[in-house]
């Protein structure tokens, strides 16, 4: 019977616990509804100085002294596309190489014509090891 009236008395104490801790029961008032505006709403600022976008050079597409461009299909693709970057590393240092860009199936190298011929640059990718079709 002891046991029962703390039980009682302990959900009690509970109950009004949680009570108190949500506001003890009452409701809470409605909010109050914000004001409607009456004139039109004020337009967003404009910045004062507004970035003014910088060209970018359209990329030569013909031969001149930008070098010309040749395309290459390796004989093995690559088992990775960093190896291009590989690749790039040990030509860099072959005169008359301007540009590589490539994946691994494939390599275009812009070069320029009075320095290196396209024979001579599938020669290097053999002594480097990554041969090219011919």
């Amino acid at each position: 019977m002891i046991f029962q009236r703390i039980f009682v008395l302990s959900l009690s104490l509970f109950g009004l616990i949680f009570l108190t801790g949500c506001g003890g029961g009452a409701a809470a008032p409605p909010p109050t509804p914000a004001a409607t505006p009456t004139s039109t709403p004020a337009a967003p600022p404009t910045p004062t100085s507004a970035p003014t976008p910088t060209p970018v050079p359209a990329a030569p597409t013909t031969s001149g002294p930008a070098g010309e461009r040749i395309e290459f299909e390796f004989a093995t693709p690559l088992s990775t596309v960093e190896q291009v970057d590989d690749i790039e590393t040990m030509l860099h240092e072959v005169e008359g190489i301007l540009s590589i860009r490539g994946d691994d199936f494939g390599l275009t190298i812009t070069y320029d014509p009075e320095l290196i011929n396209p024979d001579e640059l599938r020669q290097q990718m053999s002594i480097i090891g990554f041969p090219v079709k011919p």
